[in-house]
């Protein structure tokens, strides 16, 4: 094996660290180029199943590192990169594509899916970038046409990218199959949650009550499928062995310890994923109160000092009429 199975866990909670709570852009943008890099020698090198981890580890670290944009951002709906690491993320996705071709060709309809599945994560890339290049041209009609087409088109690749993950079948382990399907099922949640977000922070101030809830629900989206998808790669397809393949559930099976329904399984850890973005998000909201007064949690400190006739959030989500009544 390339990797010594302890190099690979280490390596992995290192980029996993580093791209995820960061804050300099400039070094995550590095550590998932060179992340990817190394994905593709490895595919190259016929490491199918530490390609496969790689796979589905790095993607799902990326998108744990959105949803952590998304909840210090008060966009709500969209989600903003410099256009310099859109144009890494695509190349990225691009890498991928090439390390699919070389080793597997497009003699499989399997070939064609993953194809898809890298072209949508490319265009999305891209897609993050594209307002930063309007804001260069200083053009107010450009950036609000651009925004307004992302606020349609990034819900629509989500959803098929959830389409593609719901349908393939990317291993035949009924396993497999249960976790994939589920992915499929959590990202057409996310487009959908994304695109409600957008419509409310078009109509109602970033700041209030609905949007801030709103913009923590898609930021806890995006965590959620990012966690789902490093759990696929550590569940099922790391190994440190020369041939088979070996993941957690293995172990745990080698141990006896095995559910009667793999609807069961996946029910189990999809409520550690949740535990686990709720940690985040929780932690997320935390840190951006202390460094920007309430930044990405919508009602902050000085708000709430403000705020001194006691309406509550939830009085924000209200129709007028049933707040006056209240008051």
């Amino acid at each position: 094996m390339l990797l010594a199975y302890w190099e690979l866990l280490l390596a992995c909670c290192t980029i996993f660290i580093v791209v995820v709570f960061s804050s300099r852009p400039r070094l995550v943008g590095g550590v998932l180029f060179a992340g990817c890099a190394i994905l593709v020698h490895l595919i190259l090198l016929q490491q199918k199943v530490v390609g496969s981890f790689g796979g589905h580890f790095l993607p799902g670290t990326l998108i744990v590192r959105v949803g952590r944009v998304v909840l210090q951002s008060e966009e709500g709906g969209l989600v903003h990169i410099p256009f310099a690491f859109a144009v890494v993320g695509a190349t990225g996705f691009g890498l991928i594509i090439v390390g699919e071709l070389v080793t597997a060709g497009i003699s499989h309809f399997y070939n064609w899916v993953h194809l898809m599945m890298y072209s949508v994560g490319a265009a999305l890339s891209l897609s993050m970038g594209m307002e930063d290049v309007t804001a260069r041209t200083k053009s107010r009609v450009a950036a609000v046409r651009v925004r307004n087409l992302r606020a349609v088109c990034d819900p629509l690749l989500l959803a098929a990218s959830g389409a593609l993950q719901w349908t393939h079948v990317h291993d035949q382990l009924p396993m497999a199959v249960m976790m994939h399907t589920t992915l499929g099922k959590l990202l057409v949640t996310l487009a959908a949650v994304q695109l409600l977000s957008s419509l409310a922070h078009e109509r109602s101030p970033a700041n209030g009550g609905a949007c801030t809830i709103l913009r923590i629900l898609h930021a806890s989206c995006w965590t959620i499928n990012g966690i789902w998808l490093i759990l696929i790669g550590v569940l099922l397809y790391i190994n440190h062995e020369d041939e088979g393949d070996w993941g957690l559930m293995n172990v745990i099976a080698a141990h006896g310890i095995k559910p009667k329904t793999d609807d069961e399984a996946a029910g189990v850890f999809l409520v550690l994923d949740v535990l686990l973005t709720v940690l985040l998000t929780s932690t997320g909201l935390l840190l951006a109160a202390d460094q920007g007064g309430g930044r990405g949690g919508g009602r902050g400190e000085q708000d709430v000092e403000q705020d001194m006739d006691g309406v509550s959030v939830v009085e924000d989500l209200l129709p007028e009429s049933q707040t006056n009544q209240k008051r």
